[in-house]
C-alpha cells in the first residue's frame, strides 16, 4: 500500500497551476491500480489502448464497463499495433489483425480515436530516449502518435472538458 500512498501525496503536493494534461498509463485490467487512481483525484477520462487480439479486446470491454460504473468517461479507443508497412515493398501487413479495435469501439458506442502501426523506429525511440514524436508531426513514425493526441485533446474539448489541477486521463 505504500505505492498507493506516494501517488496520492505526488497528486496533492505538486504545483499543477500549469499543467495541460496528465496522462497515466496503467496496466491492461480494471483492477485495484484504477479503482484506486480512480478514488484519489478527478479523473477526466479514460483512453484505451488495445490490439486486435482476443485477448487484449475483452480487457477493453471490462475496462469499458468498469469506467461507466464508476462514471468514468470513456474517451475513446486506441488500436496499437494495429498494421506494420513491409520495408521491402511498402504493403501494410495485418500481423495482429486489424480493425478490431474500431469494431469493439463501435459496439461500445465510443469513439476511435486512431490507430497506431508497427514501427520499428517508435520502439527505437523509446529504448534510447528519442521518442520519434520529438521528430514533429510530419515525421513520418510520428504522425499516427500526433493524430491520437489530437484526437484524444478534440474528445477533451468536445466534452467542454476543462483541466486545472490535477485531473486526469488515463491510459
Amino acid at each position: 500500500m505504500e505505492f498507493f500512498e506516494r501517488v496520492k501525496q505526488f497528486f496533492r503536493e505538486v504545483a499543477w497551476d500549469s499543467v495541460d494534461y496528465l496522462i497515466v498509463d496503467l496496466p491492461p485490467g480494471t483492477g485495484d491500480v484504477q479503482l484506486t487512481l480512480i478514488q484519489t483525484v478527478a479523473v477526466t477520462g479514460a483512453v484505451l489502448v488495445t490490439t486486435p487480439s482476443t485477448v487484449a479486446l475483452a480487457d477493453v470491454r471490462k475496462a469499458i464497463e468498469m469506467f461507466r460504473q464508476v462514471n468514468v468517461e470513456v474517451l475513446g479507443v486506441v488500436e496499437n499495433m494495429s498494421t506494420f508497412a513491409c520495408p521491402h515493398c511498402g504493403k501494410a501487413v495485418d500481423i495482429f489483425g486489424h480493425g478490431e479495435g474500431a469494431r469493439t469501439a463501435r459496439e461500445y458506442g465510443v469513439p476511435v480515436l486512431g490507430e497506431i502501426e508497427i514501427d520499428p523506429r517508435i520502439r527505437i525511440g523509446g529504448d534510447t530516449g528519442k521518442p520519434v514524436a520529438a521528430l514533429g508531426k510530419d515525421a513520418a513514425p510520428a504522425k499516427s502518435l500526433y493524430n491520437v493526441a489530437h484526437a484524444v485533446t478534440a474528445r477533451l474539448a468536445e466534452l467542454g472538458s476543462s483541466v486545472s489541477g490535477p485531473s486526469v486521463t488515463i491510459d
